[in-house]
């Protein structure tokens, strides 16, 4: 295994505290633990720094590069390939987020629905 994807591994796995062993394990080793969506998003945010200050980190990318946008969707690629299932309370404090960050889209509709009912 590459000395570079060995230690963003093991960085994915200290986050969790899984033992580094879990790592290809078995097929499926990636569903064995869990983490929650601001995790998962720090881990991205840290993955992305060490490719910007690792030069030979980068061969791992299919097309190597510093482009910060390139090296977040390499990143995101990442763990949605390979990072750690997202927990349950995760999902619902994402569920919670999304209701939250709709509210204009929410109102939007409600204005929509006073207006046609005012119609009629």
């Amino acid at each position: 295994m590459n000395e570079y994807l060995k230690e963003i591994l093991t960085e994915m796995c200290r986050r969790v505290n899984a033992p580094f062993s879990v790592v290809n394990s078995t097929k499926d080793w990636y569903l064995k633990y869990s983490w929650t969506l601001l995790e998962e998003e720090s881990f991205e945010n840290w993955l992305v720094e060490y490719l910007k200050t690792h030069k030979e980190a980068r061969k791992l990318m299919r097309l190597p590069t510093t482009k910060k946008k390139e090296l977040k969707r390499f990143a995101k690629n990442f763990t949605s390939n390979y990072g750690w299932t997202l927990s349950n309370a995760k999902i619902s404090d994402l569920m919670k987020n999304y209701n939250s960050n709709t509210g204009t889209t929410q109102k939007t509709t409600q204005n929509t629905t006073q207006k046609t009912t005012q119609k009629t």
